[in-house]
């Protein structure tokens, strides 16, 4: 099996796994998750560019094979949860705004940095309400 199977599959499983927890448990139990370190150490330059573009990718796809749909929440902490398994440590976002009908509309996107992950394409259309985690001052 390829790595790039591999990765999708992973992404799939993330991708199910986000959504039942959005599903089942409460967002302010969920906050916890959002703080956590990531695991090891953060790749080299190369490696962790490499996995900035690759995990999106999967995700992605992932959200072509599952039925259903995948909306930006369970997308943004599928794509945290399996960058940071492999040390890349981001930031998630919520966001609030409102359409041309001046409904309210939320999103929650993903930065490592100053670089989009997944969800960042129409970041600026929202005003931040809450990063995960915090900066410190």
């Amino acid at each position: 099996m390829t790595s790039r199977r591999r990765l999708v599959i992973e992404a799939a499983f993330s991708l199910a796994a986000a959504r039942l927890l959005l599903r089942l448990v409460p967002f302010r139990r969920l906050v916890w998750f959002f703080h956590l370190k990531p695991a090891g150490p953060e790749p080299p330059p190369a490696a962790r560019a490499r996995l900035l573009a690759d995990v999106p990718r999967a995700i992605a796809a992932a959200t072509r094979l599952l039925p259903g749909e995948s909306v930006c929440f369970p997308v943004a902490i599928a794509a945290l949860a399996m960058l940071r398994r492999r040390g890349v440590g981001t930031t998630l976002y919520c966001g609030a705004g409102r359409s041309t009908e001046r409904k309210l509309h939320l999103h929650v996107w993903l930065r490592y940095g100053d670089h989009g992950v997944v969800g960042h394409e129409n970041a600026d259309e929202f005003q931040i309400i809450a990063r995960y985690p915090e900066p410190r001052l």
